[in-house]
């Protein structure tokens, strides 16, 4: 989680198991990410380096793609950067569900016009910080909301812009960081956590 490293899927694979836990525990507050309720499905990606997210809405049979290096507007069509990840995707879900037996598998075959959700946010050229980009999508996305928000400010084209867009997500990096080490998935984070209570205490006094 180092900054200007990239973050292995595995820890985003953990973030995922924590937001479940935090959700388990809150569900009004996080109805999206609870997988159970299959209102929506978060998928992430990892594909040539590069990661992002998919979200299934379950309810109005939509799926979006959720990128940081968004470049559709550049021109590139869908099929060209996500159609390989969203047909293997569908394959798998199809697989899951006829398996299982589970009546979802309507559902999923009714997902046709995948779309890629506009942010403001977004800056193609950063692959480095793409983990984070998704982990923060993951938190903060839900189908409910009317306008989408991180707290990630423009990247822009001034150097302070840039600057500030960075600062934000090198903060991010350390608050998930925090996040993880103290969450319930993780088999230490009671001593974690009392650990930090008394260097802070030993530092505040």
């Amino acid at each position: 989680m180092e900054p200007g490293q990239l973050v292995d899927n595995a820890v985003v694979d953990a973030w995922a198991a924590h937001l479940n836990t935090e959700a388990s525990h809150e569900r009004k507050k996080h109805p999206a990410i609870y997988f159970s309720t299959l209102i929506s499905l978060f998928v992430s990606i990892l594909h040539s380096v590069h990661c992002y997210l998919y979200v299934f809405n379950m309810v109005n049979k939509r799926v979006e793609v959720i990128d940081n290096a968004d470049s559709i507007g550049a021109g590139i069509p869908f099929q060209n950067k996500y159609g390989e990840t969203y047909r293997f995707m569908i394959e798998v879900f199809t697989r899951y569900f006829t398996e299982n037996g589970s009546n979802q598998l309507k559902n999923v075959e009714q997902f046709k016009n995948p779309k890629v959700h506009p942010l403001k946010w977004s800056n193609i050229g950063n692959h480095i910080d793409c983990a984070i980009y998704t982990m923060c999508h993951m938190k903060k996305f839900s189908i409910f909301l009317k306008e989408f928000k991180t707290g990630i400010p423009v990247y822009g084209t001034t150097e302070r812009q840039q600057k500030n867009h960075q600062a934000k997500l090198d903060q991010l990096r350390i608050k998930y960081l925090a996040e993880l080490l103290t969450s319930e998935i993780h088999t230490k984070s009671l001593m974690i956590t009392e650990g930090m209570k008394k260097l802070y205490t030993g530092t505040k006094g």
